[in-house]
Parts: C-alpha cells; structure tokens; sequence
C-alpha cells in the first residue's frame, strides 16, 4: 500500500512537473515530452518595406532538438488575425526559419510582435509549446516624393509631366501602385480640365499628360497633380505632393487681337439700345425745335410794314 501511495505522488509530481516546464502543457491525448520554443535572437530585425528578411526558431526537447517529423511551427503577428505562417518545416536540427510568406500583404510600417507556436505531429509523443518573448520586426516606411513640371510653357497645348522619386524607387526600383489626379485651373480657380491617370510600377519614368483642351493666350492657368497610393502599400509609404505650377500663356499678337471676336454681355446690348433710342428722340428733337424757329421767323419777314397814312 506505501508502495502505491509513493508511486502515485511520483506520478502526480511529474505531471504538476510537466505542466509548470516552460512552454510545456498538459497533451489532449495524455501526457507527453515538453518542448521549448524560442527565437535565437532577441534583437529587432531592421527592413524597409517591402524588403526582404528572416527570424530564425529553435525547438528543442530536454534530451535536445526535435527532428523534421516531429510537427510544425506556425508564427503569428500580433494586431493581426490568423497565422502570419502556417506549418513551416523543422530541421533536422530543430531550427525553423521565417521570411514574408507568399500571398501575405507586406508588414506596415513599424514595430511588428511575432510569436512561434510548435505544432507537434500526432502520435510524436511531444507537447506543443509557444515562445514566451516575441520577436520584433522593425518596419521602415519608404519615402515617395512626387514632382510635376509643365513642358511646353510657351504652348496653348503643353504636356504635363508625373514623377516620383525617394527611397521607394531607390531601393526597389520600382514605383508604387497608385494613381494621379491631375486638375488645370484657370482665371478664379475655374478647373478647366481633370483627369486620373494609373501609375505603372514596372516603370520609374516620369509620366506624361498631354492637356487636350485648348487655353487660351494670354492667360494665368495652375497645374496641380496629387497621387494617392493604393491601400496594399499605403501603410508602407511617406508621401511628399508637389506643388502646383502656374504658367501664364503666350499673349495674343496685335493681329490675333484684332481678329478676336467681340462678346458683348446682353445687358450692354440693351444699354446700348437705350442710348441709341434716346439719341435718336433727342435728334427729332432738336429737328423739330429748329424747324418752328424757321417758321416763325419766315412768318415775322413777311409780315407788311404800317402805312404812314395811317398813323
């Protein structure tokens, strides 16, 4: 019977044992071997995004690491659900190693908390366990200056060019996916023409925007292009708009002055009307005052004189 009761403590201990080992808990199926899952390095990984990088895992048992057949480790993004990474192999050795997974978006700029679970395959006899201190991804977001300039100043058809520069293009060779909003102004702001052009990413040469409306001579116009990234890499990228450009267009030639048709506004047309109707009256007028006074001064030169024999 004290046999019994000390083999029974014995058993209870190792089990409170297994449960209490760090990474290790209580298997569905009964109890198993602990294991211990763990990042190899405690410092941050640098990367820009976008970029490429890898963490590096160790699972191990007590009596040393686990081998291929034994399970698999999955990773998770703190923030973020599900698995960042499922089911990633084991070495020989008991290492795993991590890098952005296909078909995953890219992590957003900043600070990003991995964490490694071992998955143990059925009937290895070994416990699952996770990394008790996260691995940290140092995300730095790629900067994406745009620029635009008018080619064609002296034109009433110039052509706008888009472009961007900054480290997004510099370390990847690449554009970002995006696009333009192209806006021209005239006199008081008035927009005079508007137009969306995709960004092709393949391609880091400027853009080129032919304005296929006609401006006029002589006047002040303002070119404005904003571009917006899309949401896959918006999180990943700084931006710094341009500017917009004002150009003024070539003044008109005196003969191209003089062949300029004439708007007149409808209430100068009326006005001048008015004017005319009353030029006219005041001639009649005049015309019919100076008529009677050629009258009555006919009348008073024919009038006779008083005969003297009379007086």
């Amino acid at each position: 019977m004290r046999a019994k009761t000390l083999m029974a403590a014995f058993l209870g201990a190792a089990v409170l044992a297994a449960i209490a080992a760090p990474g290790g808990v209580a298997a569905a199926d009964g109890l198993g071997q602990v294991t211990t899952t763990a990042f190899t390095s405690s410092t941050a990984v640098q990367t820009g995004f976008g970029g490429d990088w890898s963490v590096a895992i160790h699972v191990e048992t007590p009596g040393g690491p686990i081998g291929t057949e034994d399970g698999t480790v999955d990773v998770t993004v703190a923030g973020l659900p599900g698995n960042y990474a499922s089911a990633l192999p084991i070495s020989g050795d008991g290492d795993v190693y991590l890098s952005p997974p296909d078909g995953k978006p890219s992590l957003g700029a900043g600070t990003h908390q991995l964490t490694a679970f071992f998955r143990p395959a059925t009937g290895s006899g070994l416990l699952p366990s996770h990394s008790t201190k996260a691995a940290a991804i140092d995300v730095v977001a790629l900067s994406a200056d745009a620029a635009i300039s008018v080619i064609g100043r002296a034109s009433t058809s110039p052509v706008l060019d888009l472009a961007l520069t900054g480290t997004w293009i510099d370390t990847t060779k690449t554009t970002p996916p995006g696009s333009w909003t192209v806006v021209v102004t005239g006199p008081a702001t008035k927009p005079v023409y508007r137009t969306t052009v995709a960004q092709a990413t393949a391609s880091t040469r400027p853009i080129r925007v032919p304005i296929p409306v006609k401006l006029q001579r002589g006047t002040d116009y303002s070119f404005a292009a904003r571009f917006v990234p899309t949401s896959a890499v918006a999180h990943g990228v700084t931006l710094s708009q341009a500017r917009a450009v004002k150009i003024h267009t070539p003044d008109l030639t005196v003969s191209e002055a003089l062949s300029q048709p004439v708007t007149v506004p409808p209430f100068a047309t009326i006005l001048a009307l008015l004017v005319l109707i009353g030029l006219a009256v005041a001639v009649a007028l005049l015309a019919v005052r100076l008529a009677r006074r050629r009258n009555d001064a006919g009348s008073e030169a024919h009038e006779p004189e008083p005969d003297e024999a009379t007086l």
